[in-house]
């Protein structure tokens, strides 16, 4: 029975960062004593959003699974220096959502779909407040355009986010092989550094991205993004996306929140007692290793500036990085009446630009 890693995030925690170190040095050192399996995207986005048992995706897992590992051992020389297999994918974690709350169908799918091999989980935790801060901008991110209040409300579910019960049904799930990381303290050092040492992977250390994977949007471009992918189709949403990680992403000390200090404190309160119970049972009781604290500066959340200059170098930058992209002429004219995707996209952003600067951004 082979030995299998099975990392499940969960979401928003360095494990798109992960992957990529785990794809490069799958690729560039076959001498590495592990293999990386990556099933069909598609079909853990199943999995994720499971709110029932399905025996068809179970079936089509393990036989991924048990192909990929198959093709491995028959590969020449390979055989005799994989020790392990490792899977990444925070679509195995379950709904991110509405807080995990599907997690007991998930899991127990995943353990049917891995009964052949000797199986563990890793998982990263992240502290609530936090995480949804980030959960929201990737959902800006995706094209949504619903309000950071609105999505809070998809966590007031009584076991939504809370870790106690989502880490209790994984290890009764898989007989006790859990391994269970803080976000927060494996970040300091490196997440990747971390994960390598969980994995036994030296090497893996050494090629974690030279830059940030997936680069976030700061909080004026979070604004941007909202308003504007109410008004533009799936395509001109993709494009938008790229543009501003490209031109608006955030910096590396930028800080801001969605939460006032209020609701902050009322946020996490609802957790204090099994985030407690978390440090007890995984962390031999140190509750700020793996939920530390939030920095108390006092600040309320960022309003995105509305000056007209700033939107018009916003949308200028735009324009020129779409331009840039495409090698296409910055002129938005076209021969004949169809509009070209530059035109499109700019008279949109002039309507965001209106909403930001007479503040309708509801």
């Amino acid at each position: 029975m082979s030995d299998l890693c099975i990392h499940i995030g969960i979401h928003k925690t360095g494990t798109t960062t992960i992957q990529s170190a785990l794809r490069n040095v799958s690729q560039d050192s076959p001498h590495v004593e592990w293999a990386l399996l990556e099933p069909d995207y598609s079909l853990i986005q199943q999995f994720m959003l499971a709110e029932s048992y399905s025996q068809q995706l179970v079936d089509q897992l393990r036989s991924q699974l048990e192909g990929a590992a198959a093709k491995f051992s028959e590969t020449s020389g390979r055989s005799r220096s994989v020790k392990q297999f490792v899977l990444s994918n925070e679509g195995l974690s379950g709904r991110a959502d509405t807080g995990y709350q599907n997690v007991s169908v998930v899991a127990q799918m995943l353990k049917d779909a891995v009964s052949e091999f000797d199986s563990r989980i890793i998982v990263y935790l992240r502290r609530q407040d936090d995480w949804i801060e980030s959960m929201y901008t990737q959902k800006i991110h995706e094209g949504e355009s619903f309000g950071f209040d609105e999505f809070l409300t998809r966590m007031e579910a009584r076991d939504s986010l809370n870790f106690f019960n989502y880490l209790n049904t994984l290890e009764t799930c898989f007989d006790g092989k859990l391994i269970v990381r803080s976000y927060h303290q494996a970040s300091a050092g490196g997440i990747v550094a971390d994960f390598a040492s969980e994995i036994g992977c030296d090497r893996l250390s050494s090629c974690a991205p030279a830059k940030r994977v997936n680069a976030s949007y700061s909080r004026f471009a979070v604004e941007v993004a909202r308003l504007a992918n109410r008004q533009l189709d799936q395509s001109d949403r993709r494009r938008l996306r790229f543009v501003l990680q490209d031109v608006m992403a955030k910096s590396a000390g930028e800080r801001f929140s969605f939460f006032t200090e209020q609701q902050r404190r009322e946020f996490l309160e609802r957790f204090s007692d099994t985030n407690t119970a978390v440090a007890d049972r995984w962390f031999g009781g140190d509750v700020e290793t793996v939920f530390p604290a939030p920095e108390a500066d006092g600040s309320s959340p960022m309003q995105p500036a509305g000056e007209a200059s700033e939107i018009a170098d916003l949308v200028v930058q735009l324009l020129q990085s779409v331009n840039a992209r495409t090698q296409k002429p910055a002129s938005p004219q076209t021969s004949g009446s169809r509009r070209s995707p530059f035109a499109r996209v700019k008279s949109k952003l002039k309507l965001v630009a209106r909403s930001l600067k007479t503040g309708r951004s509801n």
